[in-house]
């Protein structure tokens, strides 16, 4: 039964569902009285993540014992308000791609879950459960490319206690991979802390990537159907990340070629090429006081390769003015730059510090570059960019990639 503290009591329920962030937003109107799941088809929702309403509403159902005093119901009121003030927001590392469906299969995200659990039992038995790892739980997507739209929900298998993933189809047709069933990236997806849409390789309709910092791995269904209504899951790749720079002692050797915008007054101590060698004091310092973007690349000469992640390792002691703030991740198509990853506002560095990120739309590319609009210092253009080391981090993996 709830009794007093509503609010700390029930405050799990919000991190367990959704991500909830503390930037507050006044409540629109006073909080009516729970409707049921029925009664909310109709509402607005969060795409895959509840409303505030239906937050109450799964809290309402999942209670042991029934609201039946005036005080509990309160309780219920004041959180439902609380969670009216909180702006909800998918995290950052869950990044989606065009093409996609940004709205639920259903009316809302609480009946495509519903919906979601029933078939999952009805398919896999009832062992196999929804189980969220990471959000969102759910996406949505056209998987089988015929202009409808269909889900991928992360499940896991109670017996087994493996996780996976499962493709629900709006033809009723599906696919599992994972949660105990063998597949070339194994039969438990525990390993992947990071998932997002990406398009088909054949360029009609979604495929999914899972990834972590060093693995990444990517499904799709293949088309036609078993008689049971399965579709086969491929994994067109799968492979480790690695650094994919030799160590380098100049601009052109072992292999490959370092380039950049310029040096502090054009010093030789200051080059381009000890952001990837091996000794962690010595830097890269572009040219001062610049109104123009400066930039570091790197250009293999045995091919292409598909950057998952890259690093920044700043290591300047106090001079953390000279951090990169906005900058961009470009690759070389042949003819123009291309953006694969941006990031703005990257501020707080400490004096030694590597940040890792991950690229929102990879590609092959023959060279990169670390295109910066700005530093860390408020005079305003470019004072310098300094870094110690700039990785570029992924393989030759084979197929498609992402």
């Amino acid at each position: 039964m709830i009794r007093s503290n509503p609010w700390y009591v029930l405050m799990p329920l919000c991190l367990g569902i959704t991500a909830c962030t503390e930037n507050r937003t006044p409540a629109e109107a006073p909080a009516e009285p729970a409707k049921s799941a029925a009664a909310m088809l109709d509402e607005p929702t969060f795409e895959s993540i509840p409303t505030p309403d239906e937050m109450i509403a799964l809290l309402r159902e999942s209670l042991r014992d029934p609201v039946d005093t005036p005080e509990e119901e309160q309780s219920l009121q004041q959180l439902q308000e609380q969670l009216g003030t909180f702006t909800y927001e998918r995290p950052n590392t869950m990044v989606t791609m065009e093409p996609i469906f940004e709205g639920p299969m259903g009316k809302s995200y609480l009946a495509d879950r519903e919906w979601a659990a029933e078939r999952l039992e009805a398919l896999y038995g009832e062992d196999m459960e929804i189980s969220c790892l990471s959000r969102p739980c759910i996406q949505y997507g056209d998987f089988d490319g015929d202009g409808k739209v269909d889900l991928v929900v992360q499940v896991g298998d109670d017996e087994s206690d493996k996780t996976g993933i499962a493709f629900l189809l709006a033809d009723q047709t599906h696919a599992l991979l994972g949660a105990g069933h063998p597949s070339p990236v194994g039969d438990d997806l525990i390993w992947a802390d990071a998932w997002k849409l990406v398009p088909h390789s054949s360029g009609k309709g979604s495929a999914v990537v899972l990834s972590t910092a060093t693995q990444t791995a990517r499904a799709e269904l293949s088309p036609g159907t078993g008689p049971d209504g399965s579709h086969e899951v491929s994994t067109l790749w799968a492979c480790a990340a690695t650094p994919q720079v030799p160590a380098m002692t100049g601009l052109t050797t072992p292999s490959g070629l370092v380039t950049r915008s310029g040096t502090l007054d054009g010093s030789a101590s200051y080059e381009a090429w000890q952001l990837f060698d091996t000794n962690k004091s010595s830097l890269w310092i572009s040219e001062t006081w610049t109104s123009n973007p400066v930039w570091v690349g790197y250009e293999w000469s045995d091919g292409p390769r598909s950057i998952t992640r890259y690093a920044l390792t700043f290591n300047n002691g106090s001079l953390t003015s000279r951090a990169p703030r906005d900058f961009t991740l470009q690759g070389w198509d042949g003819s123009t730059w291309v953006t694969v990853d941006s990031r703005t506002g990257e501020t707080q560095w400490a004096g030694v510090e590597r940040r890792l990120y991950t690229v929102s739309r990879p590609g092959s590319y023959g060279k990169y570059r670390l295109h910066i609009t700005d530093d860390n210092d408020d005079r305003a253009p470019i004072v310098a960019i300094s870094l110690e080391r700039f990785e570029l981090i992924g393989g030759n993996c084979t197929g498609s990639t992402p």
